[in-house]
């Protein structure tokens, strides 16, 4: 029988795993909805608003990436997740980052849609 402090140490690295892969799918849903719907505008206003929505959620992708790669290197290597506090810190600032890029970008795209509509 596995003890809870083994369990939450393989479970965490898979929970943390899914987490990005559905952060990296509303960023990539969320660039093709943008480009889908950019022309239903007609004469848009603030479109440095896009770009920067853009910009955050290609940026987000790319945090994203780096995490998996970093937790996939973590658990082959070293057969364990987040051990030392300079792991916590690095997954916890990547945490930061990546969904902070995240709402930054879907903040811009908000302002965009609200500026433009009404």
């Amino acid at each position: 029988m596995s003890t809870p402090n083994h369990e939450f140490s393989t479970e965490t690295p898979k929970l943390a795993f899914d987490l990005y892969k559905n952060l990296i799918t509303l960023d990539t849903g969320a660039i093709v909805l943008i480009a889908a719907f950019l022309n239903f505008f007609k004469d848009p206003q603030w479109k440095w608003a896009i770009v920067l929505c853009l910009c955050f959620f290609c940026l987000s992708i790319i945090g994203c990436l780096i995490i998996l790669l970093s937790l996939v290197i973590d658990v082959r290597l070293r057969g364990r997740f987040g051990q030392t506090p300079k792991q916590v810190r690095y997954i916890i600032g990547g945490m930061l980052c990546a969904w902070g890029e995240y709402l930054i970008g879907l903040a811009s795209f908000v302002a965009f849609v609200i500026k433009n509509l009404f």
